[in-house]
C-alpha cells in the first residue's frame, strides 16, 4: 500500500449495518433506513436491550 497516496485524502463516511428484528431488508429499503437516520441527523442508536 502507498500510503503517500492516501495521507491526504478526505475521510470517507461509514454507515453501521442496519438490523431489523425478523425482517430481511432490500438493499433499497437499507439504503432508504440510512436516509432517513441520516436526514434526522442521528449517528448512533443502540435499541439493544441491556439485560
Amino acid at each position: 500500500m502507498n500510503r503517500a497516496a492516501t495521507v491526504n485524502q478526505p475521510p470517507r463516511a461509514v454507515s453501521s449495518p442496519v438490523h431489523v428484528k425478523d425482517q430481511l431488508l432490500t438493499p433499497a429499503q437499507v439504503t432508504a433506513e440510512v436516509n432517513a437516520y441520516r436526514a434526522a441527523g442521528t449517528s448512533f442508536e443502540d435499541t439493544v436491550p441491556a439485560n
